[in-house]
């Protein structure tokens, strides 16, 4: 699957063990290029990391430093996909902070789509799964990299997400409260 990551610069590379071809192109904010993907291809968002903020060094062990400031670009697939595959590729797409992009869902493990639906031009997307955030603005950003991807197609306009059957940042919020009022061992 060849994918062009909008937003980036750099030479064609591969992607670790996913072994995709990649093929970036400069994308200038102030002109009329367009990043939209055509009737062959798909789009994902990911995050667009804030380069004046990040530190994107190979030893950060923390999460990049700016995530939350990051504006939300596409990464255009090569091949027309239905939403259920689009979300399945932006659930399990690398982080490539190198490059300045970054999945929101990168910290999660396991992810699936239990259900989703579309009715009346909107999307109810529930997933399941070891769903993280190391930031709490992440949760947000999932929300709207899923939305704004779902976007995309002609039969969607928005997108509720629900982990089970709690709204993904309420989610979240309660996963971070029960880690904070979990006492350490000693």
């Amino acid at each position: 699957m060849s994918v062009s990551i909008l937003g980036a610069c750099g030479n064609k590379d591969n992607q670790g063990d996913k072994k995709q071809n990649i093929e970036q192109t400069t994308a200038k904010t102030n002109n009329n290029q367009n990043t939209q993907p055509n009737e062959n291809q798909t789009a994902i968002y990911l995050v667009k990391l804030d380069k004046q903020k990040t530190d994107f060094s190979e030893d950060n062990a923390t999460l990049p430093f700016g995530i939350c400031s990051g504006q939300l670009t596409p990464v255009i697939i090569n091949e027309k996909l239905s939403p259920q595959k689009a979300l399945e590729t932006l659930l399990n797409y690398p982080n490539d902070t190198s490059k300045g992009i970054y999945n929101a869902f990168s910290e999660s493990q396991n992810i699936k789509i239990d259900k989703l639906l579309i009715k009346n031009n909107f999307a109810i997307v529930t997933l399941s799964g070891d769903i993280k955030a190391g930031e709490p603005c992440l949760g947000q950003l999932m929300h709207d990299q899923i939305t704004k991807t779902l976007s995309q197609f002609d039969n969607i306009a928005g997108a509720d997400v629900f982990v089970g059957d709690k709204e993904i940042n309420t989610y979240l919020n309660e996963q971070e409260e029960t880690i904070q009022a979990t006492p350490a061992r000693k």
